[in-house]
């Protein structure tokens, strides 16, 4: 009961690394569904919430998918967060009462399964509200969105946010 109101508490999104979280959500789906998730993190940066926010919940969704229609026997989850190299670009953000001040240049969420996939071509037909509302999550942060599958190969989800450097004007 716990974990359920964790899930539903906006600030438990965005006080913890967006790594710690994914990870929580594996385990948690885990515990539900008999079903390992290998999840993996490369590169780890604070993001702005609402993108942190956007990335958990696509994940949650992709895996109430992956429970319900997959009949899948193992899920990955590849966070990968690339880092601009220049300092003037940072973005002050704030974790745990703590202001940081990082860079990302960008950031890939990957989620995999070896279940048994669907054809992509009737993503135009009614009844896949999971995944237009993963679509919409993505849209609102001006992310990139992309559903692979084929029957019998399984599903990927993809999103890749590309963080674009503001500068304030002095």
């Amino acid at each position: 009961m716990r974990a359920l109101l964790a899930e539903l508490r906006p600030s438990v999104l965005t006080d913890s690394s967006l790594g710690d979280l994914l990870r929580q959500l594996a385990n948690a789906f885990t515990g539900r569904t008999n079903i390992p998730v290998s999840v993996k993190i490369a590169g780890e940066h604070v993001l702005p919430a609402e993108i942190q926010v956007a990335l958990y919940r696509i994940c949650q969704e992709a895996f109430n998918n992956i429970a319900k229609h997959a009949v899948a026997s193992q899920v990955e989850v590849d966070l990968q967060y690339e880092a601009s190299p220049t300092s003037d670009t940072a973005t002050t953000v704030s974790q745990a009462g703590a202001l940081r001040q990082i860079t990302v240049s960008s950031v890939e969420m990957r989620i995999r399964d070896n279940g048994a996939g669907f054809d992509t071509r009737e993503l135009a037909s009614p009844g896949h509200y999971g995944l237009g509302m993963m679509h919409e999550r993505a849209e609102a942060v001006q992310a990139q969105f992309t559903v692979t599958s084929q029957p019998g190969h399984g599903t990927e989800v993809r999103l890749r946010w590309p963080a674009t450097p503001h500068k304030e004007a002095l």
